[in-house]
């Protein structure tokens, strides 16, 4: 699925100066398989790169939703965090939080603002 999103990007987005965004895979991984035992399927043996797929991974297959939800958001989660840049982040955070008291504060005295915004007229 990796490597069909990365090609399906590079089809349909293109351009002078593009630069194809970097897909990771974050789950599940073989690690991961291990880790929270989800249950096996059989390798689909009808696909073109089954062979392959079975000479690396053996004749079991894991789906990503077999994973528990919670587990799958703390995977995101965790990926996440280790690429943004947490100053920035927390600067961004209490901008909107400043903003977000203004518009309480606005919101709270409306008459009066629709009032100025209509030139003094309530």
């Amino acid at each position: 699925m990796t490597r069909d999103i990365t090609t399906r990007l590079a089809l349909f987005m293109t351009g002078d100066g593009y630069q194809p965004p970097e897909v990771r895979r974050i789950a599940l991984n073989m690690d991961q398989v291990e880790r929270y035992g989800p249950p096996p399927n059989p390798a689909k043996v009808t696909d073109s790169r089954a062979s392959g797929y079975i000479a690396r991974y053996g004749a079991s297959s894991w789906e990503l939703d077999a994973l528990n939800p919670d587990t799958l958001d703390q995977l995101i989660g965790a990926e996440i965090a280790s690429l943004r840049d947490l100053d920035a982040w927390q600067d961004d955070y209490a901008a909107q939080e400043a903003a977000r008291s203004v518009l309480t504060a606005a919101s709270r005295r409306w008459p009066e603002v629709a009032g100025f915004l209509n030139g003094g007229a309530a």
